[in-house]
């Protein structure tokens, strides 16, 4: 894995959770339909409802099974690395946010960020590999 892999499976995450968020939120839309039974054709609207609440929990497991692997394999790298990748990455903090949290200055942070995203990806180039 590059360093450049490794730098877009984090951003991933931080959009699957956005996704999942709004995944959840759609079923729970659903699942009221459902339960109030405002949905035209009582049979027809039932299935379509049903059939599309089992295709936004399908897309939330896969998305979930992929956020689950990548906070794994953060959680295999040393510290302060691992702090700032989950930070950053896993809590959408900001490297000033880091920095403060931490105790460290902003220039610092930003080389550890870099040094812990090289880590993560020679760490699991290795492990694929």
């Amino acid at each position: 894995m590059t360093v450049q892999q490794a730098k877009q499976e984090l951003i991933d995450y931080r959009h699957n959770a956005e996704e999942i968020r709004c995944r959840r939120e759609e079923i729970r839309k659903l699942e009221s339909r459902l339960y109030s039974g405002s949905s035209g054709s009582m049979e027809d609207g039932v299935i379509a409802l049903v059939t599309l609440k089992e295709y936004y929990c399908s897309i939330v497991e896969r998305l979930v099974t992929k956020r689950i692997s990548i906070e794994q394999k953060i959680s295999c790298l040393p510290q302060p690395y691992r702090n700032v990748l989950y930070l950053y990455y896993l809590r959408n903090y900001s490297m000033v946010r880091i920095a403060a949290q931490l105790h460290y200055d902003c220039t610092y942070v930003s080389k550890l960020h870099s040094k812990a995203l090289a880590l993560y990806a020679e760490t699991w180039a290795e492990k694929i590999a």
